[in-house]
Parts: C-alpha cells; sequence; structure tokens
C-alpha cells in the first residue's frame, strides 16, 4: 500500500520540477532591458540582460574596440582611452553594462563610433 503512494508522490515531485524548469526558461528568455540617453553633452547606455550573454557581449565589445579589457576579468570600471583617443567609461559586471561617453572630450568620429558601438550591442543582446 505505502509503496504506489510513494511513487505517486515521486512522480509528482519529477512532474512538478520540470514544469518549474519549463516556466523558468519561458520567462526568463526576455529579461533584457537597454536603455540608450543621449544629450547635448553626453552619450550613454545601460544594460541588463541574461548572464550567460556576457561574455559574448564583451568579446564583441573587445573587437569592436580593438582592445583586451575583456581577456581576464569579469569586471570592468574606469574611463578608457584608446588608440584613436577616444576616451569614455565602461562599467561591466556579468548580467549588467553602462557605457558613457562625454562629447565634449571627444570628436566626432569617436562619437559616431561609440554609438554604432551601441547599436551593435543592442543587437547583440536581442539575438537568441
Amino acid at each position: 500500500m505505502k509503496k504506489p503512494i510513494l511513487v505517486l508522490m515521486g512522480g509528482m515531485l519529477v512532474a512538478t520540477c520540470f514544469f518549474v524548469f519549463i516556466f523558468h526558461k519561458i520567462l526568463s528568455k526576455e529579461n533584457v532591458s537597454i536603455s540608450v540617453q543621449e544629450s547635448n553633452n553626453s552619450y550613454s547606455l545601460v544594460a541588463t540582460y541574461e548572464r550567460y550573454k556576457s561574455r559574448k557581449l564583451e568579446k564583441y565589445i573587445d573587437a569592436q574596440l580593438r582592445t583586451h579589457y575583456f581577456t581576464h576579468k569579469n569586471k570592468v570600471d574606469g574611463m578608457f582611452t584608446l588608440d584613436d583617443h577616444t576616451s569614455m567609461y565602461l562599467r561591466t559586471a556579468p548580467g549588467k553594462l553602462y557605457l558613457k561617453l562625454d562629447k565634449k572630450e571627444n570628436d566626432l568620429y569617436s562619437y559616431v563610433k561609440v554609438k554604432k558601438l551601441g547599436e551593435g550591442i543592442k543587437l547583440k543582446l536581442t539575438e537568441n
């Protein structure tokens, strides 16, 4: 008598775990938030996303900026000046990104480069 009840309870537990896992996967696919703010003085991008996308995004940023900031680090936080004299603030952590460019300290080329990077970041985060 006890054996069928235990088997039934075990089956219900496995089914519950399965459905919780499926619902979590379905609901967590769209956890991407991207905000771009632009004024006469600055361009900034704030993004939150699934942590598993962090490494792919870091590789993309390194390739676009021709840097190696993310090679050995999970987090970046600071002002960076690129070889072309583009100066920007970049802060990252798994699942988070903040990028800010001061337009007064950079030329039009730098602004266009960073804005293009921001558009690419949006595409990378929204693709599957």
